[in-house]
């Protein structure tokens, strides 16, 4: 069992000022209200009194009306963004409703884009963490379960891993993911954990670097185009140099951080 050591938190967003601003740097709503809205609320929480909502309510209009994004480490104004630590773990609590679903979109099997990494400059590259269906069909469009994937110009779109374990509908669900990049080194590692337990280990993913130094780090709901209107509610956001502290975590003898 590792160390229970308090993390170093390079960001954390509890909501707590009633608004998105006072904790990131930007919003991406994609074409805004109705078909992306954004709320800061008081109805569905983990902790404290606010936790933020995020829905698509048209995501078949195109590309801009399936992204709700939250960034940090990119303030307005910026050309770069200005995070570059080479490893970190991002980590959320995400209530994911029973009525959640996914289905074979724009081609594509089902996804959600949950957290990423983002270089973005001339070109992008972002590492990532998504939700998809297990298997394309539609059977499966509630058989949801992780995936670690690259995106972007730099290096172009690589599936890392996927997970054989089931995402919890109609609850919230802890979500960690941890990025290192052994920059200039064209290999890095992907892990990823569901409820403290590890779902995804890729120890040797392919250009977790990718053209720059800096990026930013994003928790949102961005699937692919045509999917069915969702809705998820995110809280408790952090951005730390371990494996974050709870109080499950220090009761949970199966976790596996290591």
């Amino acid at each position: 069992m590792p160390s229970l050591d308090e993390p170093i938190e390079y960001f954390h967003a509890g909501l707590e000022h009633g608004n998105w601003q006072s904790e990131f740097d930007r919003l991406q709503q994609g074409v805004g209200p109705p078909d992306c809205v954004t709320t800061v609320q008081q109805d569905r929480v983990k902790a404290g009194k606010y936790a933020v909502r995020l829905e698509l309510t048209n995501p078949g209009g195109g590309d801009f009306y399936r992204r709700l994004e939250l960034h940090k480490f990119h303030p307005i104004g910026q050309v770069l963004p200005t995070f570059n630590k080479d490893e970190v773990f991002l980590s959320g609590w995400v209530y994911v409703p029973i009525t959640f679903k996914l289905k074979v979109a724009d081609n594509q099997i089902g996804w959600w884009s949950t957290n990423s990494i983002r270089e973005i400059n001339a070109d992008t590259h972002q590492p990532k963490l998504q939700i998809r269906e297990r298997i394309a069909g539609p059977d499966y469009e509630q058989d949801l379960v992780m995936q670690s994937r690259r995106t972007g110009t730099c290096k172009g779109n690589l599936d890392y891993e996927t997970s054989d374990v089931q995402i919890p509908l109609g609850q919230w669900n802890y979500i960690v993911m941890y990025f290192k990049r052994n920059k200039p080194n064209p290999t890095g590692i992907i892990k990823g954990w569901l409820n403290h337990r590890k779902t995804l280990d890729t120890p040797d993913a392919s250009w977790v670097y990718g053209c720059q130094d800096t990026y930013r780090i994003e928790w949102k709901l961005y699937t692919n185009i045509g999917q069915y209107p969702n809705w998820v509610v995110w809280d408790e956001m952090r951005a730390t140099d371990i494996y974050p502290e709870t109080e499950d975590r220090k009761n949970d003898e199966l976790l596996e951080v290591s």
